[in-house]
């Protein structure tokens, strides 16, 4: 097959060996080690694997820099990331491969385990969500990212290049790559295949969310409004779902006057319809609760807290749900009304793995209204890492 494993590492000690075993042994591997203090390099070496190749950025700046650098050296056809603290499924890279070929698509992306690193116990499947099977819906990763593994695709390497990734994009790099290679029309193919075994570790860069939202925000931000609403259109979602990217995109970057500009184009529409216009789609919610919900959250976030719980409560009338409890706390709290204590309770009883209204509960008891955490989008109906 012509192949190649990619793997950016950065101090992997632990996992480099877990993550060089699982690959087949007749694979070129290209690992970048992103200036490595520790026995990375050394444990790689070790295993003495037939096609293993390793090479260093020139300057250390982060895993965005370490992967274009990858992108950049491999020569063969086509290719297929790792994470250094991650390992494959037997057969992955052939199924990848095939794939590839018998469709002759840009990208591949599979389904996936998630294991605790720490433990080496298994978490939970993180399934391809069937809607995103639809090619025409890939556009959607605009709203959210639903891809049990955005950073672990196969590739046609000539397509890898023409995208590079933006190396000022310190994290949310993945998303940020697949979001304009979606803009320069490539294809893509998802599969239901399980190839690939992600380890969680609480150390994980992605678990920094100040930081993370910063990064998705300018990966957001390259994409004009009326480009996504054009992208939607074209792939032939309605215009209402394209709409509905547009306050999904708006929210997510804190755009909240444009947000609500859109809340008011579609409040017609949406307002009164208590049908839900996209029953197969990532929030199959009645059009009425999502208008209401988005609409309380610009409010709040705009420091109109009575508006905003006068919208969560018409939201809770139309279907009762964990984030309208906890949303409605956060608001209750900074009006100093002590019923928000009951709301976070009421969020935790509908959904005990849901972390915003536990981590607001321990705020309550020691008075800590600044560091409350609101949702600001209704939670995943489909599995993911970080729900």
């Amino acid at each position: 097959m012509d192949i190649t494993v990619l793997i950016c590492a950065h101090n992997a000690e632990k996992t480099i060996k877990r993550a060089l075993s699982s690959i087949d042994n007749d694979i070129p591997i290209l690992l970048i080690d992103d200036f490595s203090t520790d026995s990375t390099v050394k444990l790689a070496k070790e295993l003495k694997l037939k096609d293993l190749r390793i090479e260093s950025p020139q300057l250390h700046l982060g895993v965005t820099n370490a992967r274009q650098k990858a992108i950049d050296s491999i020569d063969t056809k086509y290719g297929i990331w790792m994470d250094a603290d991650d390992a494959f499924f037997p057969n992955r890279i052939k199924v990848i491969y095939d794939t590839i070929i018998s469709t002759d698509v840009d990208f591949v992306f599979d389904s996936a385990e998630l294991w605790s690193g720490q433990t080496n116990c298994f978490i939970k499947d993180l399934s391809m969500p069937p809607f995103l099977l639809k090619p025409s819906n890939f556009c959607r990763l605009f709203e959210r990212n639903y891809l049990p593994g955005p950073s672990w695709q196969g590739f046609k390497t000539r397509s890898a290049k023409n995208v590079r990734y933006d190396i000022m994009q310190k994290q949310s790099e993945d998303l940020d790559f697949n979001l304009r290679a979606i803009k320069a029309n490539c294809s893509f193919k998802l599969i239901t295949n399980k190839g690939y075994k992600q380890f969680s570790y609480p150390t994980s860069l992605s678990r920094n969310v100040k930081i993370q939202e910063f990064y998705t925000q300018r990966a957001l931000k390259k994409h004009s409004y009326t480009s996504i609403f054009n992208l939607y259109v074209h792939n032939k979602l309605s215009d209402i779902i394209a709409k509905w990217a547009q306050i999904f995109v708006a929210c997510t970057i804190q755009d909240f006057s444009n947000a609500r500009i859109f809340l008011n184009e579609l409040e017609d529409l949406a307002k009164n319809n208590n049908d839900i216009i996209d029953p197969a789609g990532p929030i199959p919610f009645p059009d009425s609760w999502k208008w209401f919900f988005y609409n309380a959250f610009c409010q709040m976030m705009q420091n109109d807290f009575q508006s905003a719980a006068n919208s969560l409560r018409s939201a809770n009338e139309i279907l009762n749900r964990e984030e309208i409890y906890n949303n409605l706390g956060f608001i209750l709290a900074h009006l100093n009304d002590k019923r928000a204590v009951s709301c976070f309770k009421t969020a935790q009883q509908i959904n005990n793995s849901y972390q915003d209204p536990i981590f607001n509960l321990k705020c309550m008891e020691k008075k800590d209204i600044k560091n409350l955490k609101y949702t600001k989008h209704p939670l995943r109906v489909f599995p993911s890492r970080s729900e």
